[in-house]
């Protein structure tokens, strides 16, 4: 049963374990200080550095002052310089991050590609569209072999609606080459937005039918609207992504392990959930949940585990623990709703009317997730009120994921009014 629905992954791919500053500097070429630096400060006093912002989240603050320090060691140490920088790009202090990459552009020994591709990715963040072009398109020009680049730049000159640069880009990395997917995610839409809408269904037909996945639905949905095809929406529509987020590039997803700021230790809880064993992925979770024992979503994916295991005592004791905090998530009131039903449903009468409100609330938050619906109509049902969870069940199936759902969901409908007309 799906309890984590969306999480927006910041240009995040967690999990790849790679160490950033690991590079053999013999395989991208190096740079002897002839780089423009990207700061637009004059001068700066490079060392010590300041302390790092006060908004920054205190287990990001506390991994930059780390890096910061060996900064202070190595000044003269182009590596020590980049490791400095990742840290803060990937903790979103990102105008440190270009200063870092500007010094360590002017010592020797830097994998001056590598520098300017994740510089250019600091300076995109803080909205500077042109000099992140230039950055990543120098870092290309050394690196051409980069091929997952060359699908970023294409993607990031299309969303400016550059559309001769994103197909000069997009040229560099043939078909073939690359992931189809990831391609796609890129020539897909190019090619709608030149009108090419012919050459958008052959690509569509050939993605599909190779590399079947929410994405390509979604992408098939935009194409079939684009060309006013009925069929083609309508069969992939129930199955398709909310929106079509580009799969990050290596050179970036490298970094991942250094991102501990909130949303992304709550992405690597998600990715633990989904990729390892559960009594592992608890363990392992928990971890985390020390570090951020307020943060409620991650109370909601250890529950999730706690419930799957029938555990239904435990994934109580680990939803109260930040109740009081009035959690803003969908998901966490309607796993509290479902806990507190089956514990209620064993004996514990005295959680049955936390099931009925934590259902509410979880509906008040977002009407329009089935799930939620879902559990609601089990509550009403649980109630004996069987023409409330009808409806209920209706509304779960209005708002399904997929046609298996939308059926199923229909069908307990029809089974729950039958009983209301049939005590």
């Amino acid at each position: 049963m799906k309890i984590i629905r969306s999480i927006i992954l910041v240009g995040l791919i967690l999990g790849i374990p790679a160490l950033p500053g690991c590079e053999d500097p013999a395989t991208l070429p190096t740079n002897a200080g002839q780089e423009d630096p990207a700061t637009t400060v004059e001068e700066v006093m490079l060392l010590p550095r300041p302390e790092p912002l006060t908004s920054l989240d205190p287990i990001s603050r506390r991994l930059i002052s780390s890096r910061a320090a060996m900064v202070a060691e190595a000044p003269d140490s182009a590596v020590a310089w980049a490791k400095y920088g990742d840290v803060c790009l990937m903790n979103l202090w990102l105008e440190e991050a270009i200063l870092a990459y500007d010094q360590a552009l002017k010592l020797p020994e830097v994998s001056t590609p590598l520098v300017l591709w994740r510089r250019a990715e600091a300076l995109h963040g803080l909205g500077r569209f042109n000099d992140a072009d230039r950055d990543a398109s120098k870092s290309l020009s050394l690196a051409p072999e980069h091929l997952e680049g060359w699908v970023t730049l294409a993607h990031r000159r299309l969303e400016q609606g550059d559309i001769e640069g994103a197909e000069q880009a997009l040229e560099q990395a043939a078909p073939g080459t690359v992931d189809l997917l990831r391609r796609a995610t890129v020539s897909i839409p190019l090619a709608l937005q030149s009108g090419r809408h012919a050459e958008a269904r052959i690509m569509i037909d050939e993605l599909v039918a190779e590399r079947p996945h929410p994405v390509s639905s979604r992408l098939a949905v935009n194409v079939g609207n684009a060309v006013r095809d009925r069929d083609l929406v309508q069969a992939h529509l129930p199955n398709a992504a909310e929106g079509i987020r580009l799969f990050e590039d290596p050179w970036l997803a490298q970094l991942a392990p250094l991102a501990r700021h909130e949303q992304a230790d709550l992405i690597r809880a998600v990715r633990i959930r989904r990729s390892s064993p559960p009594k592992i992925a608890l363990q392992q979770i928990r971890r985390i949940i020390a570090q951020r024992p307020r943060l409620p979503m991650l109370r909601v994916i250890a529950a999730d585990l706690l419930k799957q295991d029938e555990q239904f005592a435990d994934a109580k004791i680990a939803l109260d623990a930040v109740r009081s905090v009035n959690p803003p998530d969908h998901e966490y009131w309607a796993l509290d709703a479902l806990v507190s039903l089956r514990l209620a449903n064993a004996g514990k009468e005295d959680l049955r009317e936390q099931a009925r409100t934590s259902s509410l609330r979880a509906i008040e938050i977002n009407p329009t997730i089935g799930y939620g619906w879902q559990i609601r109509a089990f509550v009403l049902e649980a109630d004996e009120d069987h023409l409330g969870a009808s409806d209920a069940f209706l509304k779960a199936a209005e708002h399904a994921d997929s046609a298996t759902e939308r059926l199923r969901w229909t069908a307990e409908a029809e089974r729950c009014t039958n009983r209301a007309n049939n005590p």
